[in-house]
């Protein structure tokens, strides 16, 4: 696929030893390239080194063809793009700096052009795609092996990467919320067309969610993809989870699919309004799972926080996908939210009429709410907010509210240890007069 105004480069091979203003020394000993321990045949010129930087280079129909990148030129910003498994480099002939998902970083050594041809330091390029790279100079060859071959990589980001790897390709997170499995959710919420949580413990991504379509894994599952497709790929999904008190069984099995994938506990939710085709993906590793033997956690108000902040988010990136504006934040939607839950968390109830036969909209007016027309949605039982957000979105009435043209929304998220369903979710959205 090209992007609009770019045309793929296409590149032949040369080798030189050092690159000083316009002299070029050729070298004597082939250099080899050895991508996951089988050597890549050059037909024609060959790759080369730079001397001084101690970097060799290669052209990029080699990034291309051989590490399976998408490559393309915008010759209006003299720039070349390298997309592959989330990972958007940019780098510019002559400038020692490329930009990593939206990050500048500093290079040592620049891409250049010759005879109308770009060449990139290979081991830059490698590295930013995840790849371990060695150099062996009695053979003067360089290795490539894929660091990772998990079924799911998103934005770059796997299971088991170091929290330095997660900030370096996607930058310090918007916010850090924390979870019910005691680890940190970093929110990248910023762009809610790119949205994702990384959930982080001990310096390690230990959990992956996203309701963004810019992914597709190593099998080519992908938003979108019909139920029966994904199964073909990875079979029927798990009926529950062994812990150390208990199976866990899973619920709700048409709207999602468990599998035990690379070590973890991989979650495919199905939108049965589309199909029952993929909509959303979160990634639990498989320890942090079966470490969590109690369904709800413990609760805290920093919790319940993270909750209604999470559940905001979500509403807003499943509208961005679908075109819609995102809501805006109001404290008065969330006081009256917060406050029904809460209620029905006392009272052990759960519907949209409180004890003293006060509406939603009674409830939003009590909070000086004007509104030209409002809504509610509630849930109950559910262990987190991605839970609450995909049960609401196979729903069809509370569907409808979340894609529709409201304004304002806000939510409020209550617990009981003591109550029927012990978590409560209200969102009030609203447009205003």
């Amino acid at each position: 696929m090209k992007r609009k105004g770019k045309r793929s480069v296409f590149i032949t091979l040369a080798i030189l030893v050092l690159v000083l203003g316009n002299t070029i020394i050729f070298a004597q000993n082939e250099i080899n390239i050895i991508l996951n321990d089988k050597k890549i045949n050059f037909p024609d010129a060959k790759p080369y080194m730079d001397a001084q930087a101690g970097r060799v280079f290669v052209p990029v129909r080699f990034v291309a063809e051989g590490l399976g990148a998408l490559v393309e030129w915008d010759p209006i910003d003299r720039r070349v793009d390298i997309i592959k498994d989330g990972f958007d480099i940019r780098l510019k002939p002559d400038e020692k700096r490329l930009i990593l998902n939206g990050i500048e970083r500093p290079i040592d050594t620049a891409p250049f052009i010759k005879d109308d041809r770009i060449y990139v330091p290979l081991r830059v390029v490698s590295e930013c795609l995840d790849m371990d790279v060695e150099w062996d100079e009695e053979t003067c060859a360089v290795s490539l092996k894929s660091k990772s071959s998990k079924e799911f990589v998103i934005r770059g980001i796997r299971l088991g990467q170091s929290e330095q790897e997660l900030v370096s390709n996607l930058g310090e997170p918007d916010r850090r919320d924390i979870s019910e499995y005691g680890f940190d959710w970093y929110i990248y919420n910023k762009d809610y067309s790119k949205y994702i949580q990384v959930g982080v413990k001990d310096g390690t991504v230990v959990g992956i969610y996203t309701n963004a379509d810019n992914w597709e894994s190593a099998r080519g599952i992908k938003v979108g993809m019909a139920r029966a497709n994904v199964e073909r790929l990875l079979g029927k999904p798990l009926q529950g989870i062994a812990k150390e008190s208990g199976i866990y069984l899973i619920s709700k099995q048409d709207e999602e699919g468990v599998y035990l994938i690379d070590c973890s506990y991989v979650t495919i939710f199905y939108d049965i309004h589309n199909k029952s085709t993929v909509t959303a993906l979160q990634i639990i590793d498989e320890n942090i799972e079966c470490g969590l033997d109690d369904y709800y956690g413990d609760y805290s108000e920093k919790l319940r926080d993270s909750f209604e902040r999470q559940i905001f988010d979500l509403a807003n990136s499943i509208r961005v996908r679908n075109n819609l504006r995102p809501f805006v934040w109001c404290n008065k939607a969330q006081a009256s939210s917060g406050k029904h839950s809460q209620d029905m968390a006392d009272n052990d109830f759960f519907a949209h009429s409180n004890l003293k036969a006060e509406s939603p909209f009674d409830r939003m007016r009590k909070e000086g709410i004007i509104y030209t027309s409002a809504a509610e949605n509630i849930a109950a039982g559910t262990a987190n907010a991605i839970q609450a957000h995909e049960g609401w979105m196979n729903s069809a009435g509370h569907r409808a509210n979340i894609l529709d043209d409201y304004k304002n929304l806000g939510v409020g998220v209550a617990y009981n240890s003591n109550s029927r369903y012990k978590y409560y979710y209200t969102q009030n959205f609203y447009t205003g007069r």
